[in-house]
């Protein structure tokens, strides 16, 4: 009974690890809802937001004309 237990737990430990990475890159997180106009160019314009879930530039960065999240300057 312990060992399942214990194996139901790590299982559950790791899906949890595979479900806040989702892959996303350096500076960026999974988010259900991210901003597509979290970029560079559009600091300033108004842009409705989009609700899709993905991986969206973490508090205090943008994405740059690469699409790489990038500290706000």
């Amino acid at each position: 009974h312990e060992l399942n237990t214990l194996t139901l737990a790590f299982g559950l430990f790791l899906l949890s690890i595979l479900e806040l990475s989702r892959g996303c890159r350096v500076n960026e997180q999974f988010t259900e809802c991210f901003n597509p106009c979290n970029t560079c160019r559009l600091i300033g314009v108004y842009c409705s937001i989009i609700c899709e879930s993905g991986c969206d530039c973490i508090q205090g960065h943008r994405r740059n004309q690469f699409g790489v999240c990038i500290p706000e300057h």
